[in-house]
């Protein structure tokens, strides 16, 4: 599924640095050095200020030592800043600190109930970026279901004030078609409108439009020009989408490998969990306009994992079972798989149980082939199920379990989304023999109800 939206950004530290009213030179001169990335002046200029119980200079504070802005990264102090100056009733500070209890940014403690307040009390202030966190509680369900009316509206207001972040928040709903009707024209209207702003996020989503020719003409050389903007403005995921586009090609425009391997690059030195994975499928792909680099590219998989992406570690992981790009290595092939199978990814767990049925790394062992297609069918995972069935009914099988086996396959078959593979299950194990006596259709009918019911 496609993500439009970026409820709050990094871009929200220099909207929220500043307060709404002129303030004295010295906050003037700070947000110039701090814009120009003059940290060491910025924060020189408000600790006078701050030692003085200034709130604007105990924000900038805030904002230097939270993220690390010219010193070293120091959490709590930054939030000990933000606490002093909202406890002045100062909005900006308030809706720093609104942000960082909802998101839980930088290891803060996530605190939903004290978020909603700092949020409620900067938006009674007027605050713009206060009332797009409230939108984005309300969207995200963050107090009860998702109420998506309410966010809409947060939204219109935090655009009268100014947030670039409402207007991406707000295009993304009507791309979706929540809360108000499905509209790409208006999408692609207030993403401009954000991209207007520097957005970088709205910058992105005005490209994806641009790129599928959705709310307008296709427009594939303008949709490059600004994924390469949301880039340089730091969105990690215009990296990937990117490299995909420049992958693939599309409307006249040719494949480019060595262009698209540029764009992942800049993705992952970015932070995007896909973009990794992508860059080391190009340099262990055999293809020579992107010279492989086999153990990058492992490095790379390993990357996109520990960011959060595991079926990168699933992909690489194939590559040493299948040999491809690789040299073929069925006990490293397994061990990626445990790693998976501990974070109980299941279709790891069930590759694991068809190593263990096939003996591919030793004698086969049916009993553990089916204790792991067991492991994964409980996590919900039907093609599993489906596995444990066929292994029950094998009659080669000293543990065979007719009964058992019908049952799991009645459930693969109605756990199964997909229609084809839910035929194939069918088709395989779906009907009970005619030699089955009543008391086994009964038990193949409580067992069935029985699993159903817990998982």
């Amino acid at each position: 599924m496609v993500r439009f939206r970026v409820r709050l950004t990094a871009a929200v530290v220099f909207l929220l640095l500043f307060p709404l009213t002129v303030h004295a030179d010295w906050l003037e001169d700070a947000r110039a050095a701090y814009s120009a990335g003059d940290y060491a002046t910025a924060r020189q200029l408000s600790e006078p200020m701050a030692e003085a119980g200034d709130p604007a200079a105990l924000n900038i504070l805030g904002v230097i030592y939270f993220h690390g802005s010219g010193v070293a990264q120091d959490t709590q102090r930054g939030l000990d800043y933000y606490e002093a100056a909202a406890a002045q009733g100062y909005a900006i500070a308030q809706s720093n600190l609104a942000w960082i209890y909802y998101k839980g940014v930088n290891g803060a403690p996530r605190n939903l109930a004290r978020a909603r307040d700092l949020a409620e009390a900067a938006a009674e202030a007027g605050n713009a970026e206060a009332l797009n966190t409230l939108g984005a509680m309300f969207e995200e369900g963050a107090f009860c279901d998702p109420d998506y009316a309410a966010a809409v509206e947060h939204y219109r207001l935090a655009m009268d004030g100014g947030s670039a972040d409402a207007h991406s928040n707000l295009g993304a709903l009507f791309a979706q078609g929540l809360g108000v009707p499905q509209d790409d024209t208006q999408a692609r209207l207030l993403f401009e409108q954000a991209a207007a702003l520097d957005h970088a996020q709205g910058t992105r989503n005005l490209a994806y439009l641009m790129e599928r020719g959705r709310g307008g003409l296709q427009d594939i050389p303008g949709a490059i020009a600004l994924y390469r903007r949301a880039i340089e403005l730091g969105y990690a995921g215009a990296g990937n989408d990117l490299g995909i586009l420049l992958m693939n090609g599309a409307a006249g425009l040719s494949p480019d490998p060595a262009a698209a391997a540029e764009a992942y690059e800049q993705g992952t030195a970015l932070g995007h969990d896909w973009a990794p994975a992508n860059l080391g499928y190009l340099l262990s792909d055999g293809d020579a306009s992107v010279p492989d680099d086999i153990d990058r590219a492992v490095v790379l998989y390993h990357l996109a994992y520990e960011r959060g992406n595991a079926d990168a570690l699933s992909d690489l992981a194939y590559m040493y079972w299948d040999g491809e790009g690789v040299a073929q290595d069925h006990a490293e092939a397994r061990r990626l798989l445990r790693i998976l199978a501990d974070d109980n990814v299941p279709s790891a767990i069930s590759d694991l149980g068809f190593m263990e049925e096939t003996g591919l790394l030793g004698p086969a062992d049916l009993t553990a082939a089916a204790t792991l297609y067991e492991q994964a069918a409980r996590l919900g995972y039907p093609f599993a199920a489906w596995n444990l069935a066929s292994l029950l009914l094998n009659p080669d099988n000293p543990a065979a379990d007719p009964v058992e086996g019908h049952a799991w396959c009645n459930w693969a078959i109605t756990r199964e989304t997909n229609p084809e593979e839910r035929a194939r299950y069918s088709e395989d194990c779906g009907t009970l023999p005619e030699s089955f006596a009543n008391e086994d259709v009964e038990a193949v009918a409580s067992r069935t109800e029985e699993l159903l019911t817990t998982y």
